[in-house]
């Protein structure tokens, strides 16, 4: 809350608000690498489907993240729907929701 009221309240009579350049250049760059380190948009899909059914495969064996994973579709951008009501019906929502965030964090975002 105390962000979005900073927002929207008008500056102090004198004062400008700026961006800081070095902390901005700072994070582009860090973007900028990420993103440099992911594998190329035709693998992208694959290679996620990938991870994720290494990473589902501890939970419920190879065989059946396979099947979970079957109906994701090949750029994996469908992802989240297709597993988490899945898992939902087994774990519950709240653990299917854990679960799921915790595999993206896993297996898209930090590889």
């Amino acid at each position: 809350m105390e962000f979005v009221r900073i927002q929207t309240e008008p500056p102090a009579e004198g004062v400008q608000a700026s961006p800081d350049p070095v902390g901005l250049s700072d994070l582009l760059s860090h973007l900028r690498r990420w993103e440099s380190s992911l594998p190329a948009p035709e693998l992208r899909g694959i290679t996620i489907r990938s991870r994720v059914a290494q990473e589902l495969g501890v939970y419920l064996g190879g065989n059946a993240a396979q099947s979970v994973l079957r109906p994701v579709s090949d750029d994996a951008g469908n992802l989240i729907p297709t597993i988490q009501p899945l898992l939902g019906r087994f774990l519950g929502r709240k653990a299917a929701s854990l679960l799921s965030s915790h595999i993206v964090d896993v297996a898209v975002v930090r590889h």
